[in-house]
């Protein structure tokens, strides 16, 4: 029969070469396998050591063997990075109790810590990170503080209990607190025997004369029941009736039968031996000779002025400006011989002497 052709070894067909087929086609058919094993093992260039049984392995393999082999790790001794998804059970040894490393815990070491650590636990802890670390600096039983204090509301307390002084009660701040620290007795009792400050009628006799009284001054000139304070009392004694003293030194208080005012007494002295400003209210003395007087700058109504000449050898000078004497401007008066003088008072209603 005809000689097979094949490439790899699944090619070949079992059955041949026929028994009955002859030498030179039997021949054939080796030189087919030896082609197909070549063509199927390539790179087999020596003893193949493994067995059927080693080679076996290798089933379902579908990609190069060593690279996979490269990517895996250890099972001893290998650091591993990177994160690792163990969707079986792993088994750890079960460490000493007490040790704090690096190593894996079993549950069995866990249960251990737990147990030493945590003798009364005897459920799960759903507390949080937060509230459990809000028990640090705790030096006694939580519970046997809390008994020993009081409640926020609805207690009652007795005995003797001592607050700090910023504790507020109820309506009461500390600073309220403080207004109450002197009372001796009923506030309100003593509140509904003082007096309003506003707006009420006193009865009874009040005794002031340890303290200092302070009322609203009165204008000048009120005559009702009002309290009359010292100022008001100088201000009315000073009044349009007994008029103010500013400006009136040296003067009187007289009155023309409807109202007071101030007036010159008798006129007081001063010697001039030189020139210059003849003075109100006085009688000027000029003794001296070939000197020039003028007039104070300005005056107030009736304000008298007196000046008498004692030389009769000298020759002096009044310069009046621009002011009337009796109705006229005299201008600059010459004053010659003994025992000249002059009176006169200002009129302001007429702005001159008369």
């Amino acid at each position: 029969m005809t000689v097979e052709t094949a490439t790899y070894i699944n090619q070949l067909n079992p059955s041949w070469p026929l028994q009955s087929d002859i030498v030179r086609e039997g021949a054939g058919h080796i030189r087919t396998t030896k082609s197909t094993l070549q063509a199927s093992f390539p790179n087999v260039a020596g003893a193949v050591s493994a067995s059927h049984v080693q080679l076996s392995y290798v089933t379902g393999v579908t990609s190069a063997i060593q690279p996979q082999i490269d990517s895996k790790g250890a099972i001893t001794g290998q650091t591993w990075t990177g994160p690792h998804v163990f969707s079986g059970s792993i088994t750890v040894p079960t460490l000493a109790q007490g040790t704090s490393t690096v190593g894996a815990a079993s549950t069995a070491f866990v249960q251990n810590e737990w147990a030493t650590r945590l003798p009364n636990y005897t459920g799960p802890i759903t507390a949080s990170t937060t509230e459990l670390n809000r028990v640090a600096g705790v030096t006694s039983g939580i519970q046997t503080q809390i008994d020993g204090k009081g409640a926020i509301n609805g207690q009652t307390w007795s005995g003797t209990h001592s607050f700090p002084s910023t504790t507020t009660v109820g309506p009461l701040t500390p600073t309220k607190q403080g207004y109450l620290a002197t009372v001796t007795s009923d506030v309100q009792v003593q509140i509904d025997s003082k007096g309003a400050i506003n707006g009420q009628i006193w009865s009874g006799a009040h005794d002031f004369r340890s303290g200092s009284v302070l009322a609203p001054t009165r204008t000048t000139g009120d005559s009702t029941q009002n309290v009359a304070t010292t100022a008001f009392v100088a201000a009315t004694a000073l009044s349009s009736s007994l008029p103010g003293q500013t400006g009136n030194a040296g003067k009187f208080v007289t009155t023309d039968g409807s109202a007071a005012s101030w007036d010159w007494a008798q006129l007081g002295t001063v010697v001039h031996t030189a020139g210059g400003v003849l003075q109100v209210g006085k009688l000027n003395i000029l003794n001296c000779t070939g000197q020039a007087f003028t007039l104070p700058a300005s005056f107030t109504d009736k304000d008298p002025l007196g000046f008498v000449h004692v030389d009769t050898a000298s020759i002096n000078t009044i310069d009046w400006g621009t002011r009337n004497l009796f109705g006229r401007q005299p201008g600059v008066m010459t004053l010659s011989g003994n025992n000249v003088r002059g009176y006169v008072r200002w009129n302001s209603a007429t702005g001159g002497f008369v």
